[in-house]
């Protein structure tokens, strides 16, 4: 849990790369949380990289996520 919050203070001081590395450790930690995918995605989307924005959600929504 702690680098997934790490990453949302990351990706709210607009610090998108820090954010994708922190919501990545969180996902190697636990590859089903679905909530770190979302998070991820909305990194890379600020990040302009669509296509693994796109990809992360969908993982998030086969984890039961709201995103």
């Amino acid at each position: 849990m702690a680098y997934n919050n790490r990453g949302v203070a990351h990706y709210y001081l607009k610090q998108y790369p820090a954010a994708v590395e922190d919501f990545t450790k969180a996902i190697e930690l636990n590859p089903t949380w679905a909530d770190a995918f979302a998070n991820r995605a909305e990194a890379y989307r600020a990040l302009g990289q669509e296509d693994n924005a796109e990809a992360d959600e969908e993982r998030a929504k086969e984890l039961g996520g709201q995103n």
